[in-house]
């Protein structure tokens, strides 16, 4: 027997963040409950940013608005202490490309009018 091709599977970077930001276009502009629209942009921001950002899934998951992920002098970073990182020697701070900002802005100001307790 002969082992198949893997190539096919491969998936583009760019291919992942237009996915992504396909996501929050369409959340926009389709989405007509508060917490579905949320849910869409979420979706869409983390699957462009695990792109252009790749870290740990336990890290990813841990990252909290205003703590691990946070703006600095108008820009967004990832900053995950030294005790977190694999190695645990070395803090890791990312900074976060700019073309996202107006992404996760949208992302924050969704967020607010959110009741999560009638969403359980």
């Amino acid at each position: 027997m002969q082992s198949k091709s893997k190539l096919d599977r491969i998936i583009f970077a760019e291919r992942l963040v237009e996915a992504g930001l396909t996501l929050i276009e369409n959340a926009k502009q389709f989405a007509h409950a508060d917490f579905v629209r949320a849910r869409a942009i979420r979706n869409g921001l983390m699957l462009a940013l695990l792109t252009i950002c790749p870290i740990r899934p336990k890290n990813f998951a841990a990252l909290e608005i205003d703590k691990t992920f946070k703006q600095v002098r108008g820009r967004w970073w990832v900053t995950i202490s030294a005790t977190e990182t694999k190695s645990r020697r070395q803090r890791e701070e990312r900074p976060i490309a700019v073309w996202l900002t107006p992404y996760i802005n949208l992302y924050l100001d969704e967020v607010p009018r959110l009741d999560y307790r009638t969403q359980e």
